[in-house]
């Protein structure tokens, strides 16, 4: 077998044992991505958000049960374990969109992306995402790179997409200001991957 197929399998074997648990399902399905097995892949993201947010609830509804009999130090935990898997399941949902996405279904990808920033409000990529899908409403779009560089200011397509749609003639600074932010941070990124090639 070859590297991807062993890991796969290892994968598969994890959710034998454990089918309750969300990662195997994450991790197979980015596997799949890589070889285009997009709607094999679209089911155990699916199973993955499906799974990461029902443990979640679980592990909520656990904490205020503790919280009311004064166990503190074990709410916490829990509570901790509650947002973790929250993140997750963004991350989940960002991927199922991309995953949607390709597969041509937007109005789907775009619900995807919405429920990524409701689960994790600093994912800004899933901003940009949701941006690039309300191009026909200029505000809109703008709104969404706006976040996608508030929580990540070093997004470039975003801050490129921003001097794209600021157009009015008294925000033509602002619109220059992205333009200028995008060229440095791809000059940055540009001149990390020459260093890292050239051993600079």
């Amino acid at each position: 077998m070859s590297p991807p197929d062993i890991v796969q399998a290892h994968l598969k074997r994890a959710i034998e044992i454990e089918p309750d648990y969300p990662d195997p399902y994450y991790h197979l399905a980015l596997q799949l991505i890589e070889q285009n097995r997009l709607p094999a892949a679209q089911l155990h993201l699916q199973r993955a958000v499906e799974l990461a947010s029902r443990s979640a609830e679980a592990f909520q509804e656990r904490e205020r049960k503790l919280i009311a009999a004064n166990q503190f130090g074990a709410a916490k935990r829990c509570g901790f374990k509650s947002r973790e898997l929250r993140l997750f399941s963004a991350r989940a949902c960002y991927q199922l969109g991309l995953v949607l996405l390709e597969l041509g279904d937007r109005p789907a990808a775009q619900k995807q992306f919405t429920q990524a920033t409701e689960l994790d409000p600093t994912l800004a990529e899933a901003y940009y995402q949701l941006g690039c899908g309300a191009l026909e409403q200029q505000q809109a779009a703008r709104a969404f790179f706006e976040q996608a560089v508030e929580a990540d200011f070093t997004i470039a397509r975003a801050h490129l997409k921003l001097a794209e749609l600021i157009t009015a003639a008294e925000e033509n600074g602002i619109a220059r200001n992205h333009y200028l932010i995008a060229l440095d941070l791809e000059a940055g990124l540009q001149s990390q991957a020459l260093d890292k090639r050239f051993g600079g």
